[in-house]
């Protein structure tokens, strides 16, 4: 009985061993299954070109904007906007502002509080930045974008968003500045040779009066072959956008110290120029070091006078323990301050227009330093010009007449004012005058032509009549 039992056993285990191989075996046939269809999605998706410019597209995208289209949700439509430079939520509302028209407050029922804080979470992951009472802010920057948010620990009345957005591009171009009387030609021209003569800029003005865009739009006159670097605490110049085939270098910097550092660094890979977006603090220290070593300058900062510049400047510096030869030393190097206004029209669009343009230098007659004030309320004054810039342009760029630009007539699709001495609110020049006398006579001769054509037209139309009559 126990040798039956025991055979029994043994069958019972041999039939639940082939039990568990025959599971073991569908479990790998399953396995491999499983792992042949992956193997077999994953070569589909590998091998779907669709898939993959997708996934290209995506990125790119990403990129340029942080986030998708559905990420952004409402905003969307004004992120987008060529004219919108920045989206702000102040805790309760929606504030747009345009290159041109006022800031304003938009009611789109889309953005709401609960959207915008599921929108800085979304932001705040893709960035893997904290935000909590700890972190109170945080960043988020592609080419175009720059992201700040506020977390209501700091912001008591509820969390706030700026999205500011800079174009890889001109805003506007000479002949649309022209247009919308930005300035005159002769002046844009006059700027323009003053960097054809390497003269350092400074540009002036409220925000939003347009300074970064002014400053792009000019330097986009360097020539090709001069070396720049930009430094920037968020991209805003894009130089090589702007000038393909430039040779620019762009740096990005994160504090005041990174300023100085970036600076430093760019003086010695012996560049042309040195673009420093905007300053704030002591970088000017070594802005200004830069200028008296010869490497040319265009930065914009605040200020309300291109008079002012020189002080505001040395109030950037710090600690100063000289200022009088401070002012000196500003004075021999800054070259031209150029002052911007916005202006609204009765239509509540913005126009921006260059208000001051002064060279800084010592007055000959007085030992003294001056600020010449070559354009006061948007108008030009020659006799402001020392002879010393005129002298300045004309040698160091081959320029004969000052107020005359070929290139900006290029730009312009003009052909170039060929009289030196060309009067910028001169009605009509003698040439153009001979044209339309010119003009007015063949039209008299083709009148005079039509009278007789239609003349002997009237004498064969009565011939005939007489004929048929008879």
């Amino acid at each position: 009985m126990f040798g039956k039992k025991k055979n029994i056993s043994i069958n019972k285990d041999m039939e639940n061993s082939n039990i568990e191989k025959e599971k073991d075996s569908d479990d790998n046939a399953l396995q491999n299954g499983a792992v042949e269809k992956i193997e077999l999605s994953e070569h589909i998706e590998n091998t779907n070109p669709e898939a993959t410019i997708q996934d290209e597209e995506k990125k790119d995208f990403e990129k340029i904007w942080l986030l998708s289209k559905e990420d952004f949700g409402p905003l969307w439509k004004y992120v987008a906007d060529d004219d919108i430079t920045d989206v702000d939520w102040d805790c309760d509302a929606l504030w747009i502002r345009s290159a041109t028209k006022k800031r304003e407050r938009v009611d789109d029922p889309e953005v709401t509080s609960e959207f915008i804080n599921n929108f800085i979470d979304r932001v705040a992951i893709h960035e893997s930045a904290l935000f909590n009472p700890k972190n109170k802010s945080f960043g988020a920057e592609t080419e175009t974008l720059r992201i700040t948010c506020v977390h209501e620990e700091m912001s008591p009345l509820g969390r706030c968003v700026n999205i500011r957005k800079t174009l890889p591009r001109l805003r506007f171009t000479a002949k649309e500045a022209l247009d919308n009387q930005y300035t005159t030609k002769q002046i844009m021209a006059f700027i323009v040779n003053c960097i054809k003569a390497k003269s350092n800029i400074v540009i002036c003005g409220r925000t939003g009066s347009g300074k970064t865009e002014t400053a792009k739009f000019f330097s986009s006159f360097i020539p090709k072959h001069e070396k720049v670097i930009t430094v920037e605490d968020s991209k805003e110049w894009h130089y090589k956008n702007i000038n393909p085939g430039a040779d620019g270098i762009e740096f990005k910097v994160k504090s005041n110290q990174d300023y100085e550092e970036a600076i430093s660094v760019a003086l010695r890979l012996s560049p042309t120029w040195l673009m420093i977006a905007e300053s704030r603090s002591r970088e000017v220290v070594y802005l200004k070091e830069s200028m008296t070593t010869g490497v040319y300058c265009i930065t914009t900062l605040h200020t309300e006078d291109v008079r002012h510049i020189p002080m505001r400047m040395i109030n950037m510096m710090g600690t100063v323990t000289d200022i009088e030869q401070e002012l000196n030393d500003l004075y021999m190097c800054l070259g031209l301050g150029i002052h911007l206004i916005e202006k609204e029209d009765e239509n509540g669009f913005i126009h921006r227009e260059i208000d001051q343009v002064g060279y800084f230098d010592i007055d000959p007659a007085t030992g003294k330093n001056r600020c010449y004030m070559i354009v006061s309320k948007g108008v030009l004054n020659k006799e402001e010009i020392p002879d010393s810039l005129k002298e300045k342009i004309m040698e160091r760029a081959g320029i004969e007449d000052i107020y005359l630009c070929k290139e900006l007539d290029e730009r312009m699709q003009l052909n170039p004012v060929l009289e030196s001495s060309y009067e910028e609110n001169s009605e009509i020049s003698e040439s153009e005058r001979e044209n339309e006398k010119n003009e007015e006579n063949l039209l008299e001769e083709a009148k005079s032509l039509l009278n007789e054509d239609s003349e002997s037209l009237s004498d064969i139309s009565d011939a005939v009549n007489e004929e048929e009559h008879e």
